[in-house]
């Protein structure tokens, strides 16, 4: 194992737990919201960083994503070859450097100046035991107040550049953790107190059109790649390993730029997606929900709802992402083919940093969490509160849930705590509808069941053998068994019969149709069979949770439904 492996995942772990706070200041180079997820899913390959520096600096270019990841990518694959904390300062001069190269035309006030002066602070004071972090921190800190002083759009936006804070978080994190200090980190809202919130009357500055992701293999080097295509496009950056080039950059003309690269090698991937503003954060409400990601809801439904996901991980492989930043696709393809897959708990360090940044920006929180039975983190969260005392601030619900049952009872009352009711009246809606939210879970092969310990292989086999697919359900005491079916027809058949005890057919409802790797099949399917038996529902297709589905597998698809069908008191 790489010895440094422990404080890159503090670093990662600190990162992690402030990427929204990050995704809310993201104006430069454009406002996009997504500076603190890309930096997550980025970093993700240091999690197994191993003493393979090659295979290691492939992977984190390969994970790449968005500006801040591919400019951050070069430099933690120099870091990546330290391996104690005498190494840092020739790791991060040569790292900051590669950052630099990386960019077609280098701005200062972004990450690259954190980078600067963690280069400059390590050269002068290269760290010895025992470790000191303070001197190194307190320079990063004055990099980062500075950023506003060097970019105009952040000073007229009021904060710090998010890819600069999230590189002094992941250092946080990482230097604390050398010293063995994590204890003493400070509260991010006071260390840059004023910096964290886009004033409300800033405007942002029009988008260039799309962001792209491509991979070309070609003769050429990097740097001439990036000659040739720089003036027409903007915040271009690139890197190369032995076998490809990777950019990414903003464009108005996508088609155009594709064109030309082809003429100059084989593109192996182009992804481009339209670069529209953020949603700005609402108003302050009394009540912040937060929930846990294994509850079937989106960063999509994280941004239109105001509320916090708190993920798993997902393993895939050797790789390892939050549960919200995997790819379902990927992990569906990844199972099918046999690849091992598995799901773990965030640690208690990174969850508690979660909770202590969720009462430093919101006057209440409500955890509406998964079922304890299921996990640990109803219990990590009640410990961290008491120990705190901050019970009259951080409210926890255990629920009992998990999956869509889960998701459906926050996806509620973040609608109903956003018409800016008190803690008590969203405390007791939650309350309320919790006992009318129902799931049913329609598995299609066990054998992924069995891959994960959860059942014997040779039962799997037989009921796999005879074809039988179970129904399941989640409740506070596990999962329960509903019933069999034979056949896709079979499960529906049941899902109508055991919905109707509960949905009345001419009244309003709300029913969530979840899919796996099946979204075509419950398109074209279940979902008209559904409606057709409620046709008053309100119906919305979502993918299943991947937590559920990395234990129960590709096929797999599920219904949670509320009689309620309206978030009003």
């Amino acid at each position: 194992m790489h010895p440094m492996r422990p404080a890159f995942i503090a670093g990662l772990e600190r990162l992690s737990a402030w990427a929204d706070a990050l995704d809310r200041i993201n104006v430069f180079p454009v406002v996009d919201g997504d500076t603190g997820y890309n930096l997550v899913i980025s970093l993700a390959p240091l999690r197994g960083v191993s003493l393979d520096d090659d295979q290691s600096a492939k992977r984190l270019l390969q994970a790449a994503r968005g500006n801040s990841g591919n400019i951050a990518a070069p430099f933690f694959s120099s870091l990546i070859q330290a391996r104690a904390p005498i190494d840092l300062a020739a790791v991060c001069h040569a790292g900051r450097n590669l950052a630099r190269q990386a960019i077609d035309q280098p701005v200062d006030g972004t990450l690259l100046t954190v980078f600067d002066a963690l280069a400059t602070c390590l050269d002068r004071n290269p760290l010895h035991d025992p470790i000191d972090c303070e001197p190194v921190l307190n320079a990063l800190r004055q990099a980062v107040r500075r950023t506003p002083d060097q970019l105009p759009v952040l000073k007229q936006a009021g904060v710090v550049d998010a890819g600069a804070l999230g590189i002094y978080l992941f250092m946080e994190g990482f230097f604390h953790a050398l010293a063995r200090t994590t204890e003493q980190i400070k509260p991010l809202t006071a260390t840059f107190a004023g910096q964290l919130r886009i004033r409300p009357r800033f405007s942002p500055p029009a988008q260039p059109g799309y962001c792209v992701e491509a991979r070309l293999r070609s003769s050429q080097s990097s740097a001439q790649i990036s000659n040739r295509i720089g003036a027409s496009v903007h915040s271009l950056v690139a890197g190369a390993d032995d076998e490809q080039i990777k950019l990414h950059f903003h464009t108005a003309e996508p088609e155009t730029v594709k064109k030309k690269l082809a003429q100059w090698g084989h593109l192996a991937h182009w992804r481009t997606s339209e670069l529209t503003a953020a949603p700005r954060a609402s108003a302050s409400q009394p009540v912040h929900i937060v929930t846990d990601a294994a509850g079937s809801l989106t960063r999509d439904d994280a941004q239109q709802l105001g509320i916090t996901l708190l993920s798993s991980y997902i393993g895939i492989g050797r790789d390892s992402l939050p549960e919200s930043a995997c790819n379902p696709a990927r992990l569906y393809a990844a199972m099918r083919q046999g690849t091992k897959v598995s799901t773990a708990q965030a640690s208690n360090f990174e969850r508690c940093q979660h909770y202590e940044r969720l009462i430093e920006q919101h006057p209440h929180v409500l955890y509406i969490c998964v079922g304890s039975v299921y996990t640990g983190n109803f219990h990590t969260a009640r410990q961290w509160q008491q120990r705190i005392g901050c019970q009259n601030r951080f409210t926890i619900m255990d629920t009992g849930y998990a999956s869509g049952r889960l998701g459906m009872l926050a996806h509620a009352t973040a609608q109903f705590a956003q018409t800016g009711r008190q803690e008590q009246d969203v405390l007791a809606f939650a309350r309320r509808i919790h006992p009318q939210c129902h799931e049913l879970v329609f598995l299609d092969r066990l054998r992924y069941l069995a891959a994960n310990g959860r059942i014997s292989t040779s039962q799997a086999r037989l009921a796999d053998w005879l074809r039988l697919k179970p129904i399941i359900t989640p409740t506070a005491q596990g999962v329960k068994k509903l019933g069999m079916a034979r056949s896709a027809r079979g499960q529906l058949k049941f899902a109508c019969n055991r919905m109707r005890q509960t949905l009345a057919p001419d009244a309003p409802a709300r029913i969530w149709l979840q899919y796996s790797d099946n979204h075509d099949w419950l398109r074209q399917v279940a979902a008209p069979r559904i409606k057709d038996a409620f046709p008053m529902a309100s119906i919305q297709h979502r993918p299943l949770s991947l937590t559920s589905g990395a234990h129960m597998g590709p096929g797999t698809w599920a219904v949670a439904f509320w009689a309620g069908g309206q978030a009003t008191g």
